[in-house]
């Protein structure tokens, strides 16, 4: 999954910088990145790292809050 989403941020991110732009996410067709990218970019300097970008989806993850709710007991 991690692969999937670098190879979609590298194509949507400004190849000289390496950075994403809600414009260029919008461009690239990554609605759903565009319409939470004030989430994402939380230093609001207007464009998101790869890292930002994994963080939030990685927060968002199921997989992610099923892991945080199992509580394993061992004795």
């Amino acid at each position: 999954m991690d692969a999937e989403l670098k190879a979609r941020f590298d194509t949507a991110a400004d190849p000289s910088t390496g950075q994403l732009t809600k414009q260029r996410a919008n461009d690239f067709s990554w609605g759903f990145i565009a319409d939470h990218f004030e989430e994402i970019d939380r230093r609001g300097n207007g464009f998101v790292s790869f890292g930002e970008v994994k963080d939030f989806m990685d927060a968002r993850s199921p997989l992610r809050k099923k892991a945080a709710e199992t509580v394993q007991i061992v004795e």
